[in-house]
């Protein structure tokens, strides 16, 4: 079993993970994209089936990366957890806080085994069990989806009772398992209840003295979320505290938060996106941290690791030239280049973004609407 109030071992980055490459070679050949074993499936995706041949066109071109399931020897032995999630769902919370706290919670769901039991509890004014202890069978994580469905915001938030209410599930259960946390997801305001910081922490101290083997984690949402508050909560608990601004830094947050949670499935990963002759790249819609090379043709996004099974979109705007018509337009390339940890090697893959230039005015291609791929995520 774990020590007392211990997080278990986070995962880590192997010391000597080899880099990706500067760029994929031309003369290497590249493996199947979508052939057995590959680790990190890589697909493009154009706005319109069909445009205009006769006139310059703006369009936006999509490339997808998703790793393939892989379960780490850590993950596969790890002990099984003991969760109860506590959810802010008061009025500040509304909007995009809230939004992210449920995506926080479905990708959590996702990664526990049969073996590990989750407790929801939310509050507002009125703190709410919403999940009573559910093992995360696949009928238990149906549940526990269904339960997040129904969070809605409300008033004012009363974070000590829920927090008080999340260690008290642990009191009450008959079977304890090896490792028990604490996550509280909230911006932190407590305006109902105990108020201050240190009336809080001093109640979790006499809580906590009752109830062995517990820590406890906070995970902040919002800009103006307070920090100070959800340090001191995350230190009397002897977890760690995490601010969470977007959907992408989720699984690094958790990864790091219970070791053996997640599986990384690919690190360093590196994604080139090269314009053909006479086509323009005019904006990268994706916040990755981004090198501009070649003239403004080729752009390099560093994407990092990723987990089992997670999925990532990156967008991009270009302006192809007139030209004739054709079957087949190449508007770009895109390259991959990262480290397989399933394979223990590292690998680079190629895709081509072809489009179909029409003689007419492109309505026959764009009778069907743009791609709803790329309408989701450009909405």
């Amino acid at each position: 079993g774990a020590a007392a109030n211990a997080c278990p071992e986070p995962l880590r980055t192997p010391a000597a993970v080899p880099q990706a490459a500067d760029k994929p070679s031309a003369t290497t050949p590249l493996p199947a994209l979508h052939g057995e074993g590959a680790d990190l499936q890589l697909t493009v995706h154009v706005e319109y089936d069909e445009l205009p041949a006769g006139q310059s066109c703006d369009v936006i071109v999509m490339a997808s990366v998703e790793c393939r399931a892989f379960q780490s020897e850590a993950r596969a032995s790890r002990a099984p957890i003991d969760l109860c999630c506590v959810l802010d769902r008061s009025g500040s919370m509304a909007g995009a806080s809230l939004d992210l706290v449920k995506a926080s919670m479905n990708f959590m769901i996702e990664q526990l085994k049969p073996t590990d039991r989750l407790t929801v509890v939310t509050f507002d004014d009125d703190v709410e069990t919403v999940l009573s202890p559910t093992f995360m069978t696949a009928k238990g994580k149906k549940a526990a989806c269904k339960a997040m469905k129904r969070v809605r915001s409300g008033g004012s938030s009363n974070l000590s009772g829920g927090l008080f209410e999340g260690l008290e599930q642990f009191r009450r259960r008959t079977q304890a398992l090896d490792v028990t946390s604490v996550m509280l997801f909230t911006d932190g305001h407590a305006n109902s209840g105990l108020t201050s910081v240190e009336d809080i922490t001093r109640g979790l101290e006499y809580r906590l003295h009752t109830l062995s083997r517990c820590s406890i984690f906070t995970f902040g949402f919002g800009t103006s979320h307070n920090a100070e508050m959800l340090r001191a909560i995350s230190e009397t608990g002897n977890g760690m505290y995490y601010f969470i601004a977007q959907t992408s830094e989720i699984p690094q947050a958790f990864g790091d938060c219970l070791g053996g949670l997640v599986s990384v499935s690919v690190q360093n990963l590196k994604l080139w996106f090269e314009t053909e002759e006479g086509t323009t790249l005019d904006a990268v819609l994706s916040s990755y941290r981004k090198t501009e090379v070649r003239g403004g043709r080729m752009v390099e996004l560093r994407v990092g690791d990723m987990m089992s099974e997670e999925h990532k979109d990156l967008l991009f705007r270009v302006t192809m030239p007139s030209c004739a018509p054709t079957e087949r337009f190449s508007v770009a390339k895109v390259s991959a280049s990262y480290y397989s940890v399933p394979s223990s090697a590292l690998v680079s893959e190629e895709a081509v973004v072809p489009v179909r230039r029409g003689k007419h005015d492109g309505a026959a291609g764009q009778a069907a609407g743009p791609n709803p791929l790329i309408s989701r995520q450009r909405n």
